[in-house]
């Protein structure tokens, strides 16, 4: 059997449409959460450290401990009119406030459903800045495991609108010079390493143009196969290194979307012209785009047939493509697609 995975597995470098969704609402709820830190530090007692590193919440690293950082969440909340008197969410204020945002319906009830479960966990805490802080630290690691956090990319492309719409004055001066310097540092570095990979003609950039543009029909397969989570969750993980796909609806999603691409022959196997054509109409020249269809060939050959299982067969093939990608150090980020989407919203 061979390829039925085509040129599609480039896609798995973006989220798909649920989980792009609702990780851009999170960047817009977190970037217009955080117009009223400035007006909060004094009242909060929030130090310029804490301060500087709320604008990292969302990385790995940030470490939410601080009591003041509690503080500062409270009165935030208190200027959206986000908390009830005792300093628990409302929650009727805080769907209609996460749903005032673009498509903020895809994710308000999620949130409200993580923030209170997280409530419950420390509610028997008598100090309210105590106790917001970790329900803030139960909320980032529950909403990560959800896939709805946003990338860092993403709050500073909401926040380059927010900037070029004058809004910036509601920001700390420091934390949107950060900002800047940020996406301004993001776009050169991209430039320098697109340049590099041109040269030996396999561009992350390239790659990146194909996800995105692979990744149009993906929401169509994904409610005419009823597909669950856990595929989202493949797809949002994909390109990491040691991420496991182990899951067989990935691999029929995966058919799907070839399908829909018209990059298959009558007998669902890859059409290499037409991969070919498509890999080029995108961005990849042609020793690029040839090079890509046969490593995915080359994967459907080596990969083992599994017994009148096109999609168990596919996936192994996707993580075939999958190591061959990482060898050639092609794998796209993931941080510059959802930067790119954001720019075209």
């Amino acid at each position: 059997m061979t390829s039925k995975c085509c040129l599609l597995l480039v896609v798995m470098a973006t989220v798909t449409s649920s989980v792009m969704a609702t990780a851009e609402v999170m960047s817009h709820v977190t970037a217009h959460f955080g117009k009223a830190l400035e007006e909060c530090r004094e009242e909060s007692g929030l130090s310029a450290e804490v301060l500087e590193e709320f604008q990292h919440f969302w990385r790995e690293d940030f470490e939410v401990v601080h009591r003041e950082l509690g503080c500062a969440i409270i009165c935030m909340s208190n200027k959206f009119s986000l908390l009830q008197d005792d300093s628990r969410m409302h929650h009727v204020n805080m769907h209609d406030y996460v749903k005032s945002f673009p498509n903020g319906h895809v994710l308000s009830e999620k949130l409200v459903e993580l923030i209170h479960n997280c409530e419950k966990k420390f509610d028997s805490m008598t100090d309210d800045c105590e106790r917001v802080v970790k329900v803030a630290a139960c909320f980032k690691v529950d909403a990560k495991a959800a896939g709805i956090a946003p990338e860092v990319a993403m709050i500073e492309a909401v926040m380059e609108k927010y900037l070029a719409a004058d809004i910036s004055e509601s920001w700390p001066r420091a934390a949107t010079m950060t900002l800047r310097q940020s996406a301004t540092m993001s776009v050169r570095v991209a430039l320098v390493v697109a340049a590099s990979l041109v040269v030996v003609q396999a561009s992350q950039d390239v790659m990146k143009n194909l996800a995105i543009n692979f990744a149009k029909p993906l929401d169509d397969c994904r409610k005419e196969m009823d597909l669950p989570d856990s595929v989202t969750t493949d797809f949002y993980n994909f390109w990491k290194e040691g991420y496991e796909l182990t899951n067989r609806q990935t691999g029929c999603a995966i058919l799907c979307l070839s399908s829909k691409l018209e990059i298959l022959d009558q007998e669902l196997n890859l059409h290499h012209g037409r991969a070919q054509e498509f890999a080029m109409k995108h961005g990849a020249d042609e020793a690029m785009a040839k090079q890509i269809v046969d490593m995915i060939h080359t994967c459907a050959q080596s990969t083992p047939d599994v017994a009148a299982d096109p999609c168990m067969k596919t996936l192994n093939v996707a993580k075939c493509f999958k190591d061959k990608i990482h060898e050639l150090n092609w794998a796209p980020s993931m941080e510059l697609v959802v930067g790119e989407v954001l720019a075209e919203v």
